[in-house]
């Protein structure tokens, strides 16, 4: 296991960043869609997120057992790290998405790494929402005009939007009570 967290306090963080991410299309939707709207192509958030995700991927090569690979760590470290900024610099279009879909990718593994060898049958919560960040994260890499297009069906009435929102500030509330309750330490 590259990670070792607890479940619990990974379901804690998650919920958190649910109810946090979700509760400003309960409480004011209008304004909610507007800002979220242009999240897709918000080329600062993309640095932000792209860069995250790829300093967290070089820490990732740094530090786990490559294998037969480790001889050629410091390379690997090095090409990511490139790959990283030439990216920022040279694919700015949906930056934003795709820098959200690598950490989506990532955080499955952190996911999958605390549910690993919890003994309760709750865990298949965060497995299930690991496969599905996993499988977003695949289509938003390849396809990132997909986030633009729900954000956009979302989005065509305020009550929709709160609709969706409360949903997602629920799923949040739910991961909160299974991290507070559920899973233990």
């Amino acid at each position: 296991m590259t990670y070792d967290l607890s479940l619990k306090w990974v379901t804690l963080v998650i919920g958190f960043l649910y109810l946090a991410g979700h509760l400003p299309g309960v409480l004011a939707p209008e304004l909610f869609a507007k800002i979220a709207r242009r999240f897709p192509r918000h080329y600062p958030a993309g640095v932000i997120l792209t860069l995250a995700a790829g300093i967290w991927f070089c820490w990732l090569t740094a530090t786990t057992d490559l294998g037969e690979m480790s001889p050629w760590r410091n390379t690997l470290v090095s090409v990511w790290a490139a790959g990283t900024i030439l990216m920022v610099i040279f694919v700015p279009t949906f930056l934003a998405v795709r820098g959200l879909a690598f950490l989506l990718l990532l955080g499955t593994e952190v996911i999958l790494s605390a549910a690993f060898m919890t003994d309760t049958d709750a865990r298949y919560v965060m497995t299930v929402l690991a496969y599905v960040w996993a499988i977003v994260g695949m289509i938003l890499v390849a396809s990132p005009y997909h986030l633009r297009d729900a954000l956009e069906w979302a989005f065509k009435t305020p009550q929709r939007c709160r609709i969706l929102c409360a949903a997602g500030s629920l799923f949040g509330v739910l991961l909160l009570i299974l991290g507070a309750f559920v899973y233990a330490d």
